[in-house]
């Protein structure tokens, strides 16, 4: 069960690092303030999560099921990463699954980390 649920853990944190990259990419493209964030209503962002929404200011662009509970975790004067139209963003921080961990670098770039049990 563990392995399982580690597995679940790296595909959730796949799936986010994805959604991140895309929703960079849109911001640059568009020209327009794009967010990421947990949501459990699908419209709108909360604290965690079993969905990851990307959306501008004003419409959803995608909202994708995630295989675990996750949490976004970052510094107090931003509450979600917003991608600037440049494509960087002035947040950092970290979503957060059991085993993995999305890490927004400052400007936006993200990676996965393996969280230590």
């Amino acid at each position: 069960m563990k392995a399982i649920n580690k597995q679940k853990g790296y595909i959730t944190s796949q799936t986010i690092l994805q959604t991140v990259s895309t929703a960079r990419t849109l911001a640059a493209q568009k020209r327009t303030l794009i967010t990421v964030c947990p949501t459990d209503n699908k419209t709108s962002c909360s604290s965690s999560g079993r969905y990851i929404l990307t959306k501008s200011t004003d419409e959803v662009l995608a909202c994708q099921p995630l295989s675990f509970n996750t949490t976004y975790r970052g510094f107090p004067q931003y509450q979600y990463p917003t991608y600037e139209p440049s494509g960087y963003s002035k947040t950092n921080g970290r979503f957060v699954t059991n085993h993995y961990a999305v890490i927004l670098a400052y400007g936006g770039h993200p990676r996965i980390e393996t969280r230590s049990s």
